[in-house]
């Protein structure tokens, strides 16, 4: 296992498409090739107003037109219910992953830069091997692709939102308010203008997640792998970004699970009631979500399944050793490497193979009760 030039340039180009953008919690330096941590200061404003105004508004914009769906104080149509629990759940997730990359950013980022000037070191200055010749790096590719993906996204998002009028302030403004009040039309039709800059955040915060999560997954495995680093230097670099990785793995695997479900389930259920632009967004949307836990979710497992196969052997290595007391206590007191889901301190679960198997179980069983619980001729009958 090793780190490809491709994957190393999915961080550069992460940098370069977002470079006009103001500062975040989270950066990449080309020059330095590390991970910056920008804490809280007059440059992170802007940051702050984007995410805890401008997607603070839009999820409670979208969470008065559900409640109201829900509690009978208004009827909207199919289509936008459906799109308006979509982008709901999206506002919800990136304003939860803004406040763990805020409030955790410091350590991943040193941890990050530490196993990095580690690997430079035992590789005497190089961080990436070439990868073989006439081969694909399908890794390096899938991120390069994410990067570019999420940069051009939000430009041709936009002008079908506002076309088709499906953003959470012209809904409320359709759905909840009278049309006669002009001061407040004008105001709603300068709240429009504001979605582009919370699909562009939106769009940059999952693409830093994407990268920089499955790039410090791979940089853990290179460093457990590599036959004469010290395992206590190993144990202490993961351990630097524990609060942020166990955050990040459990909101990461929930949101997988969860848009897994939902975009299956839209992707069969909603051809021809769903206008073509954002349709095309779920088939989309659920392969590149496929192909994201297939490459993140073997990595996170295989930290703790080869760090336990090490142990195995250190013990049977142990059974012909000489000074069998020492090194038995010495065992003991040696902890198999492990990446947990948890918040707040709380470790609910260990990253190992029966979790990869349960997670992928929950994801086929849910997708199926949920199209199994709805059907499609019945939903077109309610439209007509």
């Amino acid at each position: 296992m090793v780190l490809t030039p491709l994957m190393w340039k999915s961080l550069d180009n992460f940098a370069t498409s977002y470079s006009y953008l103001y500062p975040c919690p989270l950066e990449w330096d080309k020059k330095s090739g590390k991970l910056v941590c920008n804490k809280i200061s007059r440059k992170l404003v802007p940051w702050t107003i984007s995410v805890f105004v401008g997607m603070s508004s839009i999820f409670i914009f979208y969470l008065v037109l559900l409640s109201s769906q829900l509690f009978g104080l208004a009827r909207i149509e199919l289509s936008d219910l459906l799109l308006t629990a979509v982008f709901l759940c999206l506002a919800t997730f990136s304003i939860l992953l803004e406040i763990v990359l805020l409030h955790f950013a410091d350590c991943f980022s040193h941890s990050f830069n530490c196993g990095i000037t580690y690997l430079r070191r035992l590789a005497f200055g190089r961080i990436f091997l070439e990868s073989p010749p006439h081969s694909v790096d399908p890794l390096g590719v899938t991120l390069n692709l994410i990067v570019a993906m999420f940069s051009i996204y939000p430009y041709f998002m936009y002008p079908f939102v506002i076309y088709l009028g499906i953003d959470p302030f012209t809904l409320t403004l359709h759905y909840l308010l009278p049309y006669d009040l002009t001061l407040l039309t004008g105001i709603f039709t300068l709240l429009r203008l504001s979605v582009i800059s919370s699909l562009i955040q939106g769009n940059r915060l999952f693409s830093c997640v994407a990268v920089t999560t499955t790039l410090s997954a791979h940089v853990g495995l290179i460093l457990i792998l590599i036959p004469h680093l010290r395992y206590q230097t190993c144990q202490i670099i993961l351990e630097i970004a524990v609060d942020f990785v166990s955050s990040g793995i459990l909101i990461v695997m929930f949101l997988g699970f969860s848009f897994s479900v939902a975009l299956n389930f839209m992707t069969m259920k909603t051809y021809g009631i769903i206008p073509m632009p954002f349709y095309a967004f779920f088939p989309s949307g659920s392969i590149l979500t496929a192909v994201l836990i297939s490459f993140m979710l073997p990595m996170l497992v295989d930290v703790f399944e080869n760090c336990g196969e090490m142990y195995a052997r250190w013990k049977c290595l142990v059974a012909g050793n000489v000074d069998k007391k020492y090194l038995r206590r010495k065992l003991k007191a040696t902890r198999v490497v492990r990446l947990y889901g948890g918040m707040f301190g709380y470790n609910i679960y260990i990253c190992k193979r029966s979790t990869k198997l349960a997670y992928y179980g929950w994801i086929l069983s849910y997708t199926i009760t949920a199209l199994l619980s709805v059907d499609r001729k019945s939903i077109l009958r309610r439209l007509e």
